[in-house]
């Protein structure tokens, strides 16, 4: 492992128990130090991964490291509102309960079928419901596909990552 990919790992671990005052479980810590590996040349190891069986709380700290840490933007879809609502006001509660964090944000958008949490400088995770075409013209560096488990076809979902240097994708078999 790359003292790159220790550091970045850490540094997510540690951001994570930070702001939710609870550690990442042993195993829970091992998925995302894989998901933040990098090469040599600092691209991801796993610029997609899965489908495979994630908890939340790793795709939480990925998510947090991704925007607080990684400078990154980030789509955060599902399969139903239901889900979306639930993580956006999951992570939500998480940022306004850290002083370091809601500082650096401009604004929590949370609108009939539009929730986002955007920076003062930019960037961005936007959540929301994945159909063939609601997330067309949007240009990602992380994709999480949440409920992943139910078939369906995600060729329409790849040309968001497209454009970033460094994409990654996560199909998620989310679990508690």
């Amino acid at each position: 492992m790359s003292t790159t990919t220790e550091t970045r790992a850490a540094a997510a671990v540690e951001l994570y128990r930070m702001v939710t005052g609870a550690p990442l479980a042993a195993g829970d810590e091992t998925m995302l130090t894989a998901l933040l590996t990098t090469r040599p040349d600092g691209r991801w190891t796993l610029p997609v991964h899965g489908p495979a069986m994630v908890s939340r709380p790793v795709l939480d700290a990925r998510v947090l490291a991704g925007l607080f840490l990684f400078d990154e933007r980030i789509i955060w879809s599902t399969r139903s509102m239901a889900t979306v609502k639930q993580t956006f006001d999951r992570l939500r509660a998480v940022i306004d309960g850290a002083d370091a964090l809601r500082l650096q944000v401009r604004r929590f958008r949370a609108t009939k079928g539009e929730q986002a949490i955007e920076l003062t400088d930019g960037r961005w995770l936007k959540f929301g419901v994945r159909t063939p075409s609601s997330l067309r013209g949007l240009s990602v560096d992380c994709h999480i596909l949440d409920e992943s488990q139910v078939a369906e076809p995600v060729d329409a979902h790849w040309p968001l990552t497209a454009a970033s240097p460094n994409p990654q994708t996560i199909l998620a078999l989310t679990f508690a």
